[in-house]
């Protein structure tokens, strides 16, 4: 393979895993609301998601002289921080990942009785859990990014 063929698809793959990510991460954020708004967030967000791949995808094709020069500098601004957001995402959620591996491996060299932090907080503390933190760290720092674009 070329090394050209290989950059471009370790970049698309690294954009898929990036939009699985910001996925679950909206996904686990919106959980606890009613069904209906559920629902309308998780539509919104694949809908902006999905013009956004598609701007990304047909970016040559579009007719950028047409298009007004306001409506043509939001949708590249928005693709650009949506695209950023999601990387940084990823880039939280993959470290919340390196720890469960780091877990999961020592898990095989402690003995069953000592614990080895604990992912879930102690009963009545009213914490959350460093993955649930994470998570919320990964959207706010998504969303930040997207905001200041």
């Amino acid at each position: 393979m070329s090394r050209r063929l290989i950059i471009f698809l370790s970049v698309i793959g690294v954009l898929c895993l990036a939009e699985f990510y910001s996925f679950i991460v909206v996904r686990s954020v919106v959980r606890s609301l009613p069904a209906m708004w559920r629902g309308i967030i998780v539509s919104l967000y694949l809908t902006l998601t999905a013009f956004a791949w598609l701007g990304f995808i047909f970016f040559r094709q579009i007719n950028w002289a047409a298009m007004p020069h306001l409506l043509r500098n939001i949708y590249i601004t928005f693709t650009l921080g949506f695209v950023v957001g999601k990387i940084l995402v990823l880039a939280v959620m993959l470290c919340d990942e390196l720890r469960r591996l780091v877990l999961w491996i020592a898990h095989f060299f402690v003995p069953a009785t000592q614990t080895i932090m604990p992912d879930a907080t102690p009963k009545g503390t009213g914490g959350i859990t460093r993955s649930v933190f994470l998570s919320r760290v990964a959207l706010l720092l998504g969303a930040g990014v997207l905001t200041g674009f």
